[in-house]
């Protein structure tokens, strides 16, 4: 399992086909516009911006940024995240077989 995990992270680095990416922006956009439906999530909204952009991000400044992504943004994003060297991987129970996490961590060497 753990091999088709990075196999998949690894895939998004290479890059994703359009197809790929307008289905994941639209599902995004519309988490993005549900999640604001009640009262205490677009409190909770409102609170989050002030905190860390120090002002109000209105909803279609969100959704014009959002459609001003293109794949290959995916692409150096994924590959600053799960490209990096450093990444981390947790395991619970006895590790017998060390040499195959080397192969997802490097710096186990």
């Amino acid at each position: 399992m753990l091999q088709e995990i990075n196999d998949v992270l690894e895939g998004i680095v290479d890059g994703i086909t359009r197809e790929e990416f307008d289905r994941a922006l639209a599902q995004v956009k519309a988490s993005y516009i549900m999640g604001l439906e009640t009262v205490a999530a677009r409190a909770s909204y409102i609170g989050r911006n002030e905190l860390v952009e120090g002002r109000q991000i209105s909803s279609d400044e969100v959704l014009e940024k959002l459609d001003s992504l293109v794949p290959d943004d995916i692409g150096r994003l994924a590959s600053q995240i799960i490209g990096n060297p450093h990444r981390a991987l947790s395991v619970a129970g006895d590790i017998k077989k060390r040499d195959f996490y080397k192969s997802f961590l490097p710096c186990l060497d």
